[in-house]
């Protein structure tokens, strides 16, 4: 009597768990069909097969589609092991114990639960293949589910999936979930080579091992929960977090980083996105950063890049307002950042990196950027607007697969380096520009009309150079090209004036050392228009040395109107035979005054000013 009032209230109270937890059949007419611990199902050698007719207390309805499935175990050491098809309306595997039902898969389980399968204080483990079918998976009150050896999970159809209610899903070994729905999680453990996927993801916490992958086709979040750190691979279309978050390998097409939080990618690591939204910080920690835009895409503050270390940032289409760079130790190599297609630096940086500009690729600097070393352009485009400085390093501008990398220098804007090496590159000035460091080029210097480029160390124009000075007018206070220190030169120069006015004196001051020398000569200097038609001619003035200890003027390149001329004289080894036009002798008188007058102003000057070349041009012309 006893065991039948027992088995009754046990059948009342299943019916009370299935009418409280389980969808309602449209039909109304469901067939309870459950099992329930018993002495078959408690510490046997082998588990109570699910798939044993006989073991359920409505057996001639076993798997009929009509039909609702309640699994239970009551008690610890209780296990149900399942390698068949299990259909019906609703499938649900609880407990009436706080111990938990234990459903363990060794093959394949198919679970199609029409409107729903719910896990309810149970726990599944899998080392085989799974199929869940159901319009709703939830889970509830410490479910568990493990899979493990190689086991294989399967979410089918568009379906949600649920495992709220502070429950476990652990992916061990080279098990696989896949969800073709949407996902919610409280903690998942991916380990080993354990595999997450699904359209949408929701998570409270994520353990991800280094081999471990999760990957969400639509939205991958983290929600409100302490610092999730992410070792493995995480793949998303969004990704979406309310707190910090720590990862390795994140690919991700759109990613927001919230306001007061930070995003950091660890040691070794890349994270790879389209778009980057930063309302926090990003951190790139010795690690890879590549943003790989589809379109421009503007990094907008208050967050800020910072790369620590020997960090590297891929930027393509991307404009930057705030980025810095942290290195913890001067002796280990800076960070580096690798320009493709088009970038902005919007902001001001101060940076311990170094730029690499890859072929075809547009770096516009907006404002002012201090490098701790330099840039390298393997045929890109530099456009400086404002201050450029490197303060440990050189800028390189390289001829990359027959690609010319060019540094254009605008209004405003000026360099300050140790060394600028142009091999094979276009340097355009567009204004009057100063750079501060030297100048070595086998390529192109190109000075637009009246723009000026003084360079305060030395310039060596080697074999193959070339100088394009675009239109430059007469008697100016300057030259198009000038340095403090001498210039070599050789190559070619190109060169444009205007015209003079007639029967002037006047000079064009082409290229100029400013206190030293010029060394060697143009191989070919080409005129547009032909200076004939102006009556001018190309020389190469000298300093003057006298008895006077004058300051002596520059060694300048210019051409002039030979309206006046002047006698021929030798200054110096091997500065050429000095030639004179002897005029009329009616303009003898006024040729020796001007002599006389040019003689007792060099004696009183101080500072040397490029007009007096006009004048100096009377007494020290050689060809």
């Amino acid at each position: 009597m006893g065991k039948l009032v027992y088995s009754l209230l046990i059948l009342f109270f299943v019916h009370v768990i299935c009418a409280s937890t389980l969808e309602e059949s449209s039909e109304n007419e469901l067939v309870l069909n459950y099992i329930i611990q018993n002495g078959d199902c408690q510490a046997q050698a082998q588990p109570c097969d699910l798939c044993d007719q006989s073991k359920w207390t409505n057996n001639e309805n076993f798997n009929k589609t009509a039909s609702a499935y309640f699994i239970d175990g009551g008690k610890a050491d209780t296990f149900f092991q399942m390698e068949c098809t299990l259909h019906g309306d609703n499938i649900q595997i609880s407990s009436t114990s706080q111990n938990g039902a234990n459903l363990v898969v060794t093959g394949t389980m198919y679970l199609f639960g029409k409107k729903g399968v719910l896990l309810n204080t149970a726990s599944i483990a899998m080392g085989g293949t799974g199929y869940l079918n159901a319009t709703v998976i939830k889970t509830t009150d410490k479910t568990l589910l493990t899979l493990r050896n190689d086991a294989v999970l399967e979410v089918l159809q568009n379906i949600d999936l649920s495992f709220k209610g502070s429950t476990e899903v652990d992916l061990n070994d080279n098990s696989v979930l896949r969800c073709f729905g949407d996902a919610q999680f409280d903690l998942v453990k991916i380990l080993g080579n354990g595999y997450l996927s699904g359209v949408n993801v929701t998570l409270d916490e994520l353990a991800l091992d280094p081999n471990a992958v999760i990957e969400a086709n639509g939205t991958l979040e983290f929600e409100n929960k302490p610092t999730s750190i992410l070792l493995g691979r995480a793949v998303a279309s969004t990704l979406l977090f309310h707190n910090n978050l720590s990862a390795y390998d994140l690919q991700v097409d759109h990613l927001t980083v919230p306001s007061g939080f930070s995003l950091t990618i660890t040691s070794n690591g890349v994270l790879r996105a389209k778009s980057l939204q930063l309302n926090g910080n990003l951190v790139i920690d010795n690690a890879n950063l590549i943003i790989n835009a589809d379109e421009m895409v503007i990094l907008r503050p208050p967050g800020i890049i910072n790369l620590v270390g020997n960090s590297m940032a891929n930027f393509s289409n991307v404009a930057i307002r705030y980025l810095n760079t942290t290195s913890p130790d001067k002796n280990k190599p800076l960070s580096t950042i690798n320009i493709d297609n088009s970038v902005s630096f919007i902001g001001s940086f101060d940076l311990d990196a170094v730029i690499i500009l890859n072929p075809n690729s547009v770096l516009d600097l907006n404002n002012d950027l201090v490098l701790e070393k330099c840039i390298k352009n393997y045929g890109g485009i530099i456009n400086a607007y404002q201050v450029l400085t490197c303060n440990n390093d050189d800028l390189y501008l390289y001829l990359t697969d027959n690609i010319t990398p060019q540094l254009t220098i605008y209004e405003d804007a000026s360099i300050s380096l140790y060394m600028l090496y142009n091999y094979g590159g276009l340097i355009t000035i567009k204004a009057t520009n100063k750079l501060v460091g030297n100048v070595v080029s086998n390529g192109t210097i190109s000075i637009g009309v009246d723009a000026y480029l003084f360079v305060t160390g030395f310039i060596d124009l080697i074999q193959g150079s070339t100088v394009i000075i675009q239109g430059i007018g007469y008697n100016t206070s300057r030259p198009a090209l000038e340095a403090l220190n001498p210039i070599k030169l050789a190559g070619d120069i190109y060169f444009n004036v205007s015209a003079p006015l007639p029967n002037a004196n006047v000079a064009y001051f082409l290229v100029s050392s400013q206190q030293l020398y010029l060394e060697g000569k143009f191989e070919n200097v080409i005129q547009n228009p032909l200076l004939a038609i102006y009556n001018l001619t190309q020389l190469y003035v000298y300093p003057v040395e006298d008895d006077h200890s004058v300051v002596p003027l520059p060694d300048t390149f210019l051409v002039y109107s030979n309206t006046y001329t002047a006698p021929t004289k030798k200054h110096g080894p091997g500065l050429g035979i000095f030639f004179g036009i002897f005029i009329p002798i009616v303009f003898v008188c006024a040729a020796i005054g001007g002599g006389l007058y040019l003689y007792k102003k060099r004696q009183s000057a101080q500072n040397i000013h490029y007009h007096r070349l006009n004048e100096a041009s009377q007494t020290s012309l050689s060809t």
